[in-house]
Formats: structure tokens, C-alpha cells, sequence
């Protein structure tokens, strides 16, 4: 009695294929309906925990707070407003943006969500696989300062190679001549590798162009070149938020 296909007692598909050699059989195992669906969910898991892996070194090695984690697109609370608009469009043609380097230098007073959109770019940037660097320039030269020799190298060389690159809250107006230093250093790198940057700052085109210090002057003559200035305008969020927490004890605490 020859051989006899087996079948997966589940979906009813052959698990095995009978193959003749001359006057031989040969039973070959074969994938059922079952077995598929296993190894695609099997492959598919795979590839989420890849993602999740690459996710979590991108964050670990370019995110110097992981608060700015909390500040996507879709949590905007005012999603319709004209920045949110603009600058979401600057995500969807972010493969445009990098190839011929163009940054955004957002402008805006306090509160207004300059560094609320300015992470929520950083944070789909990094969903679509590129390596981010953001932080505050204290922080970034802290980093690169709390062991020279390695860790400079190491900032050094994702300030150069990393393909966003975003600056929080730079001001720049009360520094010292070493602040200044470290500071030109971080922005010429970053100019000398071509590759965008994001810069938020409450100055004004105003203060920028009216500096009378020849090197903070030349610093931002330096950011105008590579950012193209935006002006997030809109209502003081903090002063809602607390507002809003005001509210909520009053109903919870009665004061």
C-alpha cells in the first residue's frame, strides 16, 4: 500500500505531498491553510518587534527628555488651527524636506506650541525611521561636555549624521563667551553636514535682526540660512491648561 497525503484535521488542507522516484514514494510536508496564517502572524510580530526595537534606539539615542514623547498630531487640541495645518504638511513631505535640506525656525511667544509641534514632527519623523536629535542646547552641551572624549565624539557624530536635528527654546540673548562658543560650535556641524534642522525661540525677527553682539548676530545669520522662519501664532496654552486643572480642583476640592 503506497503512500497517503495527510490533511490538518483543523482547515481540511493536505499537510504533506506524496512525490514518486522511479518505483519510490516520498511523503513531503507542505504548509496547510493553518500553518499559513501562523507563519504570517509569526512574520508580522516579527517585523512589529523589530520596529519597536528600532523605535526604542531611535528615542534612547537621540531623545536628550522623553517628555517631548508626549506631543504628537494627533493629541493637537486645536487640530484644524493654521500651524497645525502647516506643519503636519511638513511631515507628509518630509522625504522632500530632507533631500534638499530645509528647516523651520518657529517663532512665537510663550505658550503658544512652538515646542509642542515642533516634537510632534519629531515624533513622526521617527515613526517613519529616521534618527532624531532633539533637546535644549544646555542639554545637548551638557551631554557632550560630562566626558569629552567619548561623548562629544558621540553627539558630534549624530549632529552631523542624524537626519533631523531639533533645538528647543534657543534664545541665546544672556550668554557667556563660553555658552556662545559651544553653541556656534553645535550649528556649524550641523550646517557643514547639510542636513535639516528645527529650531524654536520666543525672540522676535526683531530681536534677531537688531542683536549688537557680532556673534550672536552671526549665529543667527547662520539659522536663517538653514530654517525657514514660521510664526506659530495662537492663545497662551499653559495659561489654559491652567485654567482648566483651576477648574477641575475647584469641582473636585471646593476651593
Amino acid at each position: 500500500m503506497g503512500l497517503t497525503e495527510t490533511k490538518c484535521p483543523v482547515c481540511g488542507e493536505a499537510t504533506s505531498r506524496i512525490i514518486k522516484f522511479g518505483d519510490k514514494e516520498m511523503s513531503i510536508p507542505r504548509a496547510c491553510k493553518c500553518a499559513r496564517e501562523r507563519i504570517e502572524l509569526e512574520d508580522l510580530e516579527a517585523s512589529r518587534q523589530r520596529i519597536r526595537m528600532r523605535d526604542a534606539e531611535i528615542i534612547r539615542s537621540g531623545y536628550l527628555d522623553t517628555a517631548y514623547l508626549e506631543h504628537t498630531f494627533d493629541k493637537d487640541d486645536s487640530p484644524s488651527s493654521k500651524p497645525s495645518l502647516d506643519l503636519n504638511r511638513y511631515v507628509t513631505k518630509w522625504n522632500e524636506m530632507k533631500q534638499k535640506n530645509i528647516g523651520l525656525l518657529l517663532m512665537g511667544s510663550y505658550g503658544t506650541g512652538k515646542t509642542f509641534y515642533a516634537s510632534a514632527i519629531a515624533n513622526e519623523v521617527r515613526k517613519l525611521g529616521d534618527y532624531v536629535l532633539i533637546g535644549t542646547l544646555p542639554k545637548l552641551i551638557h551631554e557632550m561636555n560630562s566626558n569629552y572624549s567619548r561623548d562629544r565624539d558621540e553627539i558630534e557624530e549624530k549632529i552631523q549624521n542624524y537626519p533631523l536635528m531639533v533645538i528647543d527654546d534657543l534664545g541665546i540673548e544672556r550668554t557667556t563667551d563660553y555658552s556662545l562658543e559651544q553653541i556656534e560650535s553645535v550649528i556649524d556641524l550641523r550646517y557643514r553636514a547639510k542636513k535639516p534642522l528645527i529650531v524654536t525661540t520666543n525672540l522676535t525677527k526683531e530681536d534677531i535682526s537688531n542683536m549688537s553682539d557680532v556673534r550672536q548676530a552671526r549665529i543667527w545669520s547662520r539659522l536663517s540660512e538653514m530654517c525657514v522662519p514660521y510664526a506659530v501664532i495662537g492663545a497662551d496654552r499653559r495659561k489654559d491648561i491652567g485654567k482648566q486643572k483651576r477648574e477641575e480642583a475647584s469641582r473636585l476640592l471646593g476651593f
